[in-house]
C-alpha cells in the first residue's frame, strides 16, 4: 500500500501575528501533529484574500507537477477568504486527483455533488465573514470619526485615553547619569511608585527627536543621537526558559531553507508602536511620524484605499483640525520648517562630507545634471558626474571658488536693495528684556554690597550678568532657522562681506539652501547663480 504525499498549508495574517507573536508557531505545531515532512510546510503571514501569497502559489506549483496526494489544513479560512482563489484551487485538485483536509472541519468531499455545495457553503461562509467583518469596522469607523475619536494605535509620544489623544508622560526610562542618589534603596519599591524616580518619557523622547532635528536637520544624525543615548536595541522575544523565541522567520528557514528571500516579506517588529523604549530605526519612519498630523494637533482618517490598502496622498485624507490642541507636540510653524529640511535633504546625493551644504546646488552647465563632489586633499572638488563619459564638462571647481560666486551673488543682490527695505531693529537699550534684566542686576548689586558674604547672592548676580551679556550679543542677531529668504536678504550684515566669510559650514548650509536655486558650472568656473529671490 503507497502512502499518499502529503503537504500542509497554513496561514496567519499580519495581524494576528502581530497581536499574539506565537500565532504562526502554534497552528504549525498543530498542523506538525500529521507527521508531515518539514520540506512539505507551506506557511504564509498575509491576508486569505491576497492572490500573491508566496507559499500559496509554491503549493499549487507542486500539486500542478503532481508532487502531492494529499493537502492538509487547518480550516477553510486559513486556505482562502477569496472565492474567485478557492474556485482556482478546488478546480486545481479535482484535476490532479489530491484531497483536501481540514483538522478543524473534517475531509472535503469534491467527489459528489453534496460534498462539492458543501465545500463551496463553507468557503462562501468564510468570504461571508470577511465581508461581515469589514461592514463592522466600517461602521465602527464611521462612527468614531463622528465623535472625531481616534482609531487604531496612538503615534510613538501619545497615548488614547477615553477615546482622546494625549502626550504619553509616563516615565519608562531613567538614564544612568541621571539616577539618584538613593537609587539602590528603591529597586524593590512597586511599580506606582515610580513619580520617586527621575524618569523620561515617550512624549519627551518624542520632543527631543523634533527640537535634534530642527538643529542637526540630518535624519540620520537625529537617530545616531537618540541611539547613543538611550541605547536602542532591536526587541528579541525571550522564553521562560530564557532562551530566544524562535520566530516564524527561523521556523521558515528550517521548513524551507532555500527559500529565505520569502523573509524579506515577513513583518518585523513596528520599532515606533511598540510599548517597549524602541522607536526610529529608519529614516522613513521618522519622516512618516513627523508628518502625522497629530502631532499638530489634528486627526487625519481615510488615509489608505480600502479595495488596495495603500497608502493615500495627504491631500487626499480626511483632516479634522484641532481635536486636541493642547496635546499639540510640534506647532504649525515648526512643522513648516521641517517639511522645508526634508524637501531640501531630499535635493542631496552623495556622502556627506565636510563642503555637504554645497551638495544638490551645484548644475552641470552642459548637461543639466546634479555635479557631484569629489576629495582630493587638501581640497575639494565638485564635477560632473557624466564628465568621464559623454559630457565635455570635465573640468572641477574648488569648493571655495564656488561659495565666493554664491556670496558675490547673494551679496549683489542685497545691495541692490533700496534702503528703505534693510531691516531695522530696536535699540537693546530700550527693549523691555534689556531694563528688566538690568533693574534685576543693579538690585542684586545693592544686596551684595549689604551682605558680601552671602554667596548665593553673589551667584545669581554672576548668573544675571551673563544673561544680559547673551541677550545684547542675540540682538539684532539672525536665527536662521526661524528667518524667511526676505528676512535674511534685508538683513543689514547681508551688505558686510566679513558676514558671509565668518558663516560656520552649518549656517551657510541653512542660508544656502533658502536662497540659492541652482548655480551653474562650465569648464570649472560658475556661469550662472540663480537666486529664490
Amino acid at each position: 500500500m503507497n502512502l499518499k504525499r502529503l503537504a500542509v498549508y497554513g496561514r496567519v495574517s499580519s495581524e494576528e501575528q502581530a497581536e499574539n507573536q506565537y500565532a504562526a508557531e502554534q497552528q504549525l505545531a498543530y498542523l506538525r501533529t500529521t507527521g508531515v515532512d518539514d520540506r512539505n510546510i507551506y506557511f504564509d503571514i498575509e491576508s486569505g484574500q491576497s492572490e500573491k501569497r508566496k507559499f500559496f502559489i509554491l503549493l499549487t506549483k507542486a500539486i500542478s507537477a503532481g508532487e502531492f496526494d494529499e493537502v492538509v489544513a487547518t480550516r477553510w479560512d486559513r486556505v482562502s477568504r477569496n472565492l474567485g482563489i478557492y474556485n482556482q484551487f478546488k478546480e486545481l485538485l479535482q484535476e490532479k486527483n489530491v484531497t483536501l483536509r481540514l483538522l478543524d472541519q473534517g475531509a472535503v468531499d469534491f467527489e459528489t455533488a453534496t460534498g462539492e455545495l458543501s465545500a463551496d457553503l463553507q468557503a462562501l461562509l468564510a468570504v461571508h465573514e470577511v465581508r461581515m467583518l469589514r461592514e463592522r469596522v466600517s461602521k465602527g469607523h464611521a462612527y468614531r470619526r463622528s465623535r472625531k475619536a481616534p482609531f487604531g494605535r496612538p503615534p510613538w509620544g501619545y497615548r488614547s485615553v477615553n477615546e482622546k489623544l494625549e502626550l504619553d508622560k509616563a516615565p519608562i526610562i531613567c538614564l544612568l547619569d541621571q539616577r539618584p542618589d538613593n537609587y539602590e534603596t528603591l529597586c524593590n519599591l512597586p511599580d506606582n511608585s515610580l513619580d520617586l524616580v527621575q524618569g523620561i518619557s515617550k512624549s519627551e523622547i518624542a520632543r527631543e527627536a523634533v527640537d535634534l532635528f530642527l538643529t542637526l536637520r540630518r535624519l540620520s544624525a537625529v537617530l545616531k543621537a537618540l541611539a547613543t543615548t538611550y541605547g536602542v536595541r532591536r526587541k528579541s522575544f525571550v522564553s521562560k526558559g530564557k532562551e530566544k523565541h524562535r520566530g516564524i522567520r527561523e521556523l521558515m528557514k528550517e521548513v524551507h531553507p532555500s527559500l529565505t528571500s520569502h523573509q524579506e516579506a515577513l513583518k518585523k517588529v513596528d520599532l515606533v508602536t511598540t510599548k517597549e523604549l524602541l522607536f526610529w530605526r529608519q529614516s522613513n519612519s521618522l519622516i512618516e511620524w513627523f508628518k502625522n498630523p497629530v502631532l499638530r494637533g489634528h486627526l487625519a482618517y481615510h488615509k489608505f484605499d480600502l479595495k488596495t490598502g495603500n497608502g493615500l496622498p495627504p491631500d487626499q485624507w480626511e483632516l479634522h483640525y484641532d481635536v486636541h490642541p493642547d496635546q499639540r507636540l510640534i506647532s504649525d510653524e515648526e512643522y513648516s520648517d521641517i517639511l522645508s529640511i526634508l524637501k531640501t535633504n531630499s535635493r542631496h546625493i552623495g556622502t556627506p562630507g565636510s563642503t555637504y551644504y554645497l551638495t544638490g546646488l551645484i548644475y552641470c552647465g552642459a548637461c543639466g545634471a546634479k555635479m557631484v563632489m569629489k576629495n582630493s586633499r587638501p581640497y575639494r572638488y565638485y564635477g560632473c558626474r557624466h564628465g568621464a563619459a559623454d559630457c565635455g564638462n570635465r573640468k572641477n571647481i574648488r569648493s571655495e571658488k564656488l561659495d565666493e560666486a554664491i556670496i558675490s551673488a547673494i551679496f549683489q543682490r542685497a545691495m541692490s536693495l533700496p534702503d528703505s527695505e534693510t531691516v531695522c531693529f530696536d535699540n537693546p537699550d530700550t527693549a523691555p528684556e534689556v531694563i528688566e534684566l538690568r533693574d534685576k542686576i543693579t538690585d542684586f548689586e545693592q544686596l551684595v554690597e549689604k551682605y558680601p558674604t552671602a554667596q548665593e547672592i553673589k551667584q545669581t548676580l554672576q548668573t544675571a550678568r551673563k544673561e544680559l551679556k547673551i541677550l545684547l550679543d542675540q540682538f539684532g542677531h539672525l536665527n536662521f532657522d526661524k528667518a524667511s529668504a526676505q528676512d535674511i536678504i534685508r538683513h543689514p550684515n547681508v551688505r558686510q562681506l566679513a558676514f558671509w566669510f565668518a558663516l560656520t559650514q552649518e549656517e551657510r548650509k541653512i542660508v544656502y539652501d533658502k536662497l540659492v536655486k541652482q548655480v551653474l558650472v562650465v569648464d570649472g568656473t560658475v556661469t550662472t547663480v540663480h537666486l529664490h529671490i
